[in-house]
This record gives structure tokens, sequence and C-alpha cells, in this order.
């Protein structure tokens, strides 16, 4: 029984301490990501093509809901 007790308290240690490396490892990584100042161009492409992908959705949203008009309580779509 002992010998079961002490197998399961070392296989828990065990994942506890892969589970610490892991997570050290991906705060070290987000880390090095956000302070590298090599990566800064990139950031502002993806700035730029979020900013520009969000106003054509918002710009395609207003035309589509600028097109249905209703008659009788159905919505018709001009398209």
């Amino acid at each position: 029984m002992l010998k079961i007790i002490m197998c399961h308290a070392f296989q828990a240690f065990g994942i506890y301490m892969v589970y610490i490396n892991i997570l050290n490892w991906m705060t070290n990584q987000i880390f090095e990501l956000t302070t590298d100042t090599s990566l800064l161009p990139y950031f502002f492409i993806l700035s730029a093509c979020n900013l520009f992908l969000r106003q054509e959705e918002t710009m395609s949203q207003h035309s589509l809901s600028s097109s249905k008009r209703t008659c009788n309580g159905v919505v018709i779509s001009k398209l």
C-alpha cells in the first residue's frame, strides 16, 4: 500500500514539475515576443490589415442592412 502511495506521489510530483517547466517556458516565450523590437513592423502591418478588414466588414454590413426593405412584414432584398 505504501508502495502505491509513493508511486502516485512521485507521478504527481513529476506531472507538477513538467507543468511548471511548460508554464515557465511559455512565460519566457511571451516575454521575448513582446519585448523583441524586430517584430514591430509585423505588428504594424497586422494592425493595419485588421483595421482595414474591420472597416470592410462594417461597410458590407451597412450596405446589406440598407439593401433590405419590408413589404407587409416580409423582408425583400434588392439584391
